[in-house]
């Protein structure tokens, strides 16, 4: 099989409203088809940014044909989903198909390990969201979040993210219960801060530092815990909330019927001081964290023990070690790091009182210095960097380009803590996003990411926030979860794809429940369209493909092709 695709800079020029093609669509011509002397098959059409083929069972092509699939792929990027039954025992051995710039080679016996279906979350999505990007769950966090008032139903308070004041967001009703419910309406998971800080908001329009006037305002940006230049009264805009408060919340919401899938012990609690300084003048220390999780965790266990307790939420790669209060606080824990520190408080707590309240390691993770930036016109430089950044979930070659100037290797890191300090915890990220995905590099790194999650055994990952509609990272989010308007995804089963060019990565999955094969492209080059051949091993198919595409051709939106290739062992 041969693919082209189109460099990574390329940009799209319109939206779409991404109506579903049926396979009656005839939008474009049907690409040559020309047979080798070998008899052997290979298509060349048209480069694009966004493509799609289905490559049909020779067993099985009846029923395969009204199985139409459709895949939004981002600039650089193509998904090839083929069409299979589940095969137990291999069919055939591939032979490789023509020269070509990059060349793929994909065994299904080559299985890395299941992909969780928990990975494509989303947080607090817009109405409709839900129904055409079918994330696997929803997360209610953020900073305010730790502020809510569950009595009040949308009561919250926004901190230092704006004037230290209460409000409503524009709310109504009882909040968080339509949240599960809405979780519960569409079977998808539901993640639930709950607040740790010790205060809630007590109404809708109190603020922490008024001005002369009464009216709410900024302060000094740099007034903190560890600046105290102003200090607040808490009273002014809160009430206490203590782990009985939370215990009577998941009482209340047994009562209701509702279930929480996870539930997560604060939010980025190490910046307590910070955020939310109008309440928390000190600095938070390790023990206070750990304090925070035992004690609301508990809570929550002795009402929901069904319920996954997460935790500690912390933002990002400094405090993943170090403490807000200082090294005079981590001087107190033997100079150990944080999150090992954390890992290991919990599992003595486990071993001397029975009962484990962490299930899932929860942290945040964002490039460093590269997710503020969202602008259509980014340079070529930052581009370029944004999809290499992906690198640190993983690649322990590449040293982070920020001022961490080291490996990171995310996901391999995290997991060697789980199995050094706590075994059978599992690993999730409750806020990720490498920045601009309005653009094709962005969106670029968003799939990476995703399909990294993927082959890494994240239990689940929820993007901050959610992609705009009907942007290139709406459409490289909706190609894992929902490509053919059905609920199609990108499958369950990771099996390894070897690409002998780095620059076009490639990842590849089975759905053990279609049997189909997908087959992720990822073009990295940002100028160079590349054409792949890619060698599949151990099927046996007659090659009936349909190809959906998006690219700079089709600013009306996703256009169809059928290919028809004939049949041939790939």
């Amino acid at each position: 099989i041969v693919v082209n695709l189109l460099p990574a800079s390329a940009e799209m020029l319109g939206r779409s409203n991404m109506p579903l093609l049926t396979a009656t669509a005839t939008a474009t011509p049907t690409p040559t088809f020309t047979p080798t002397p070998e008899g052997q098959s290979q298509f060349l059409p048209t480069p694009t940014l966004l493509g799609q083929l289905q490559l049909l069972d020779a067993r099985n092509v009846s029923n395969q044909v009204q199985r139409t699939v459709v895949t939004p792929i981002p600039a650089g990027v193509i998904i090839s989903p083929i069409a299979m039954t589940a095969v137990a025992t291999p069919l055939a051995t591939a032979t490789m198909i023509i020269s070509a710039d990059v060349r793929v080679s994909i065994n299904v016996n080559d299985v890395i390990g299941e992909i969780s279906q928990g990975i494509y979350g989303l947080s607090e999505p817009p109405e409709g969201m839900i129904d055409t990007l079918r994330p696997s769950g929803i997360s209610l966090g953020g900073n305010n979040s730790v502020r809510y008032n569950w009595r009040a139903g949308n009561y919250w308070n926004s901190a230092r993210d704006y004037e230290w004041r209460n409000g409503t967001y524009g709310k109504e009703g009882m909040y968080a219960d339509q949240f599960l419910q809405q979780a519960m309406d569409n079977n998808i998971a539901s993640r639930l801060t709950i607040p740790t800080l010790g205060w809630v908001a007590k109404d809708w329009w109190s603020c922490s530092f008024p001005d002369e006037d009464g009216n709410c305002q900024t302060i000094d940006h740099y007034t903190d815990c560890n600046n105290p230049i102003l200090v607040a009264d808490p009273y002014a805009t809160s009430i206490e909330s203590t782990p009985d408060d939370i215990r009577e919340w998941m009482q209340y919401i047994k009562a209701q019927n509702l279930a929480v899938t996870y539930a997560a012990m604060g939010n980025e609690p190490e910046l307590y001081g910070f955020s939310h300084y109008d309440v928390h003048p000190k600095c938070t220390t390790f023990q206070e964290i750990l304090d925070g999780q035992i004690n609301y965790a508990q809570a929550v266990k002795d009402v929901l023990p069904d319920t996954k307790l997460v935790g500690p939420a912390t933002c990002c790669w400094h405090f993943y070690w170090q403490s807000a209060a200082g090294l005079e606080d981590k001087a107190k824990h033997g100079y150990q790091d944080f999150l090992p520190w954390f890992l290991s408080q919990l599992q003595q707590y486990e071993q001397e009182n029975g009962t484990r309240l962490l299930d899932v390691l929860d942290i945040h993770y964002y490039p460093e210095g590269l997710y503020e930036i969202k602008t259509e016109d980014e340079n070529e430089e930052i581009a370029a960097q944004r999809i290499r950044s992906v690198r640190s979930l993983w690649d322990p070659t590449y040293v982070d380009e920020s001022w961490v100037n080291e490996p990171v290797r995310l996901l391999p890191r995290m997991k060697e803590l789980i199995d050094t300090y706590y075994p059978g915890t599992a690993f999730g990220i409750s806020e990720w996003n490498f920045g601009n995905d309005v653009t094709m590099g962005g969106a670029i790194a968003l799939a990476d990411a995703l399909a990294q999650f993927g082959i890494h055994d994240v239990e689940y990952a929820y993007y901050w926030r959610y992609p705009d509609w009907d942007t290139p990272g709406y459409n490289a989010f909706r190609m894992f979860t929902n490509f053919d308007w059905q609920g199609g995804n990108f499958g369950d089963l990771a099996i390894l794809a070897r690409s002998d060019d780095e620059m076009v990565t490639t990842y590849a999955a089975l759905d053990r429940k279609t049997g189909d094969l997908h087959i992720l492209l990822l073009n990295k080059y940002r100028t160079e369209a590349q054409s792949v051949a890619i060698e599949l091993d151990n099927f046996k198919t007659k090659l009936v493909a349909n190809q959906f595409y998006y690219d700079e051709t089709t600013p009306a939106g996703i256009e169809w092709r059928l290919l028809e290739v004939g049949e041939n062992t790939v």
